[in-house]
């Protein structure tokens, strides 16, 4: 017990229950709520004793546990040791008013402070009686008086509570100030201290140090010294803290933050918010933020308006700078309320703009994707490994033909795909994440329970966990049984190409545009002599003459640099060289392919060494048979010729014998005789041209083209076939065209063609009867420097059987028993002159075979 240098003193248990009282206070400050509700309990358990004795009269002995000799008879009367009524009393409500506020409610907080306040005022009025010396005995003394100590400490610990009470003694609470957190952690610190010299005044009492003045001042000294360092502490803790509130207040003050009222008034405005918007803090203050910053879609208040104590709200804005540019904010709002003044609003503002474009293109590439999966017909999944659970994107399984809910986990997956494809996939599944692949590539055939079995594709990424373990499984699906089955019908289809490749007996290369073999065929082989393997990758020149392969290269190198197609498209006849060194005649036809961004070129060649032979054979039959059909025709006409011959013959000796008679009369008239010799003599020259153009007709020659007459020709060749007696109904009419004047033939060739036309026409006339029998020879430019002759008759005409195969050998157009090889005669002749010969029915009558051949203008003529 100590009077603190005061002469009353502090009993025991009072120092006891005020202990309590202040550790309990202590551990609530840390949030140890059940220790102090224990350290509460004892109080009220001490308090509940003492009043029981005081008020029943009843001595329990627990006023001398502490100090039993040397707690006397007080000069009150009363127990020495026993806490009088009002601090018993100013305890408990103490005790009440901690237990209260420890629920931080706003009522408990309210109530706490009214308990409080009764201790305070009791504590108030001792602590003013013993510091004036007011004399007090009997019952005044004992319920209204006690020690300095007890009553300073009551007065302290009051104090906090009401503090705590009021929102300003939490330490690191949100309305916390440095001043109240250090006054919060010294109030503890001050309830102790009296504690202390009380039990250190006891004990040195006890031990008999010294005289009670001594003990008593050397108590006030250790008081005040230890009062004193804690002041300093408390001052210095103070400036550390101001000097961390100043730093956070810079740091605040840098974000945008605003402190508005409900109705949306701006109370404060930081220097982020000016750095953000623009406006400076004399600008902002007082004007309501949706108005000054044009906010939208929300510019209303009514939201503000609604927040509750503690509550926030956090909502999207486009607010407008005061530059007029606009940017989308995240606002988030707080509400404050600082006990009876106006509440605050807290507004926090980050400028999001940034990220709103990011996620407006992360969205539209999101749908972009959904779109593009959706257009592809692509589905996806997710598997989880450790429940089996397979789940499908909406719209996956009805996109790749699956139907949708059938396959749903691992054994719904094996039920529905081909028994060897699911043990494949498996098993490559076990190996992918046995090596902690990332991807994961499959395919599997899709069993449907209604028949329309599908075929799919896919890749899956593979996520492990950290002890590498496969945790999921995303992937992609796509149908591909239109491709397989397409993929399918290429292959048969290439197959069968290459077999019909292989077959073809052309050769078949394929070269690149440097000229290097990429494809030798199987045709190639065979008529080359070379084996595909030794020659892909070579150049195509080793297939040329030495001779020609200057101009092979030649002529790829000026299709690459000029693009003109000279050769691509058309046939064209050369000379290959055979793998024995011989050389061969082939016609090549050259193709062009694109091939990505490489351009490849297909060679055909025919070896036609054959053809070639046969061709000459032929050309040697057809001249010899022309040569014979000419004999045929000379032999028909014999006596026709003989007929002709014998005119002028007979005409010659008629007029030689007139000039003999007028000889031998001695009446010869020298002009007369001259006359008579000149006559027989033209009949000879007309005798002689008459053999000389039945001879070179007859004559098997060579083909010798010129500039010759039309009509010249023409008319030779018709006296040709009208040599002899020709029945008088039949008529020759010629139509002939003026332009149509020179023409490139060979002349007797020409002539030929002409007599067996007139000949075929001729025949035609007289076996049909018919009242006008005629035949007309016409002619006329036929354009791109072509003339057209015609030979028309008014026969029967021709058949439609007739007509299909009139100019095959050995086919005849009348029934005459020739040997049909005239007319394929004429042809063969025609088309070696360049032009064409077709025939047909009249209208009015009878056939009209026509033919075409070069034709000479009169200014190619002057240049030849």
């Amino acid at each position: 017990m100590t009077s603190l240098g005061f002469g009353l003193r502090i009993w025991p248990w009072t120092a006891i229950g005020l202990l309590c009282l202040a550790g309990a206070f202590l551990l609530l400050l840390q949030g140890r709520r059940t220790v102090a509700g224990l350290l509460l309990l004892a109080l009220f358990t001490i308090g509940l004793l003492a009043w029981f004795q005081t008020f029943s009269g009843i001595d329990l002995g627990l006023d001398r546990v502490f100090f039993p000799t040397e707690l006397g008879e007080s000069r009150t009367g009363r127990p020495p040791g026993r806490p009088p009524p009002h601090l018993i009393a100013a305890m408990l409500l103490l005790a009440a008013a901690l237990m209260l506020s420890a629920g931080r409610s706003q009522r408990g907080c309210h109530a706490a402070c009214l308990l409080s306040s009764i201790p305070l005022a009791l504590a108030t009025i001792s602590a003013g009686l013993l510091l004036m010396r007011a004399d007090l005995r009997g019952d005044a003394a004992y319920y209204l008086a006690s020690s300095l100590p007890s009553s300073l400490a009551t007065i302290l610990i009051a104090l906090g509570i009401c503090f705590r009470c009021q929102g300003v003694g939490w330490t690191g609470s949100a309305h916390s100030t440095p001043w109240t957190r250090t006054l919060a952690s010294v109030l503890p610190l001050v309830l102790l201290i009296p504690a202390m010299t009380a039990l250190l005044e006891m004990q040195l009492e006890a031990q008999g140090v010294g005289s009670h003045f001594l003990i008593e001042a050397a108590t006030a000294v250790v008081t005040v010294l230890l009062f004193t360092g804690l002041l300093v502490w408390a001052l210095g803790r103070l400036a550390i803290q101001r000097a961390a509130v100043h730093k956070l207040t810079q740091a605040l003050d840098s974000a945008p933050i605003a402190l508005v009222r409900p109705d949306g008034t701006i109370r404060h405005w930081s220097q982020g918010c000016e750095r953000l918007y623009g406006w400076t803090a004399e600008q902002a203050r007082d004007a309501h933020r949706h108005v000054l910053l044009a906010s939208w879609p929300d510019k209303s208040e009514a939201a503000l308006l609604a927040l509750g104590q503690g509550q926030v709200l956090d909502r999207e804005l486009v607010d407008t700078t005061r530059e007029g540019r606009q940017i989308r904010v995240l606002e988030h709002a707080h509400r404050i309320d600082t006990g009876g003044d106006e509440p605050t609003i807290v507004l926090s503002m980050t400028d999001i703009s940034v990220r709103s474009e990011m996620e407006a293109a992360l969205e539209l590439n999101r749908q972009r994707l959904a779109d593009a999966v959706e257009a592809f017909g692509l589905g996806t999944f997710e598997w989880d490994p450790i429940t089996g659970k397979l789940s499908w994107a909406a719209g996956s399984e009805a996109r790749i033909g699956l139907e949708p809910g059938l396959i749903h986990d691992f054994d719904s997956f094996r039920e529905h795909v081909d028994e060897e494809d699911f043990a494949r996939l498996l098993s490559d599944l076990e190996a992918a994440t046995e090596a902690r692949l990332d991807r994961f590539d499959f395919r599997f055939h899709y069993l449907s329970p209604t028949g329309e079995d599908r075929d799919i594709e896919g890749t899956a990424r593979l996520y492990y966990d950290a002890a590498g373990e496969l945790l999921r499984l995303v992937g992609i699906n796509a149908d591909v049984t239109e491709r397989e089955a397409h993929a399918a019908r290429l292959e048969a289809q290439a197959a069968q190409l290459q077999s019909m490749l292989d077959t073809v007996p052309d050769a078949m290369i394929v070269i690149d545009a440097q000229g290097k073999i990429r494809h030798f065929g199987a045709g190639a082989a065979r008529t080359l002599g070379y084996s595909a393997a030794e020659m892909e990758g070579k150049s195509y020149l080793v297939l040329a003459p030495d001779r020609l392969r200057s101009n092979y290269a030649a002529a790829l190198d000026l299709y690459l640099e000029t693009g003109k197609p000279r050769l691509i498209g058309r046939v064209t006849r050369s000379y290959a060289r055979r793998s024995d060194g011989s050389e061969i005649p082939v016609e090549v036809l050259v193709g062009e392919a694109t091939s990505g961004a490489s351009r490849l070129f297909t060679l055909l060649l025919r070896d036609i060494s054959e053809r070639l032979a046969a061709e000459d054979r032929l050309s040697a039959l057809s001249a010899e048979l022309a040569h014979v059909s000419r004999l045929s025709a000379m032999g028909e006409m014999a006596a026709g010729i003989a007929h002709e011959l014998n005119q002028p013959l007979t005409a010659v000796s008629n007029y030689l014998a007139a000039a003999g008679v007028l000889i031998r009369s001695g009446r010869a008239d020298p002009e007369k005789m001259r006359e008579l010799v000149e006559i027989a003599g033209s009949q000879t020259i007309r005798a002689g041209q008459i053999i000389r153009r039945m001879r070179n007709f007859a004559a098997k020659g060579q083909v010798d083209v010129q500039a010759e007459p039309v009509h010249e020709t023409l008319r030779e060749a018709a006296d040709l076939v009208f040599v002899g007696p020709v029945p008088l109904q039949i008529s020759l009419r010629y139509e002939l065209d003026a332009a149509a004047a020179t023409m490139l033939v060979d002349r007797i060739q020409l002539q030929q063609v002409l007599v067996n036309l007139l000949r075929n026409a001729l025949q035609a006339i007289q076996s049909f009867a018919d009242a006008r029998k005629e035949i007309v020879v016409s002619t006329s430019a036929a354009g791109n420097g072509m003339i057209e002759i015609g030979v028309s008759d008014t026969g029967p005409g021709l058949s439609e059987a007739a007509l299909a195969r009139l100019f095959e050998p050995f086919t005849s157009s009348g029934d005459k028993g020739g040997m049909g090889v005239g007319l394929s005669i004429c042809r063969r002749i025609v088309e070696a002159h360049g032009g064409r010969i077709w025939a047909v029915n009249r209208p009015e009558g009878g056939a009209s075979f026509r033919f075409t051949v070069p034709g000479l203008s009169d200014n190619e003529l002057e240049e030849m």
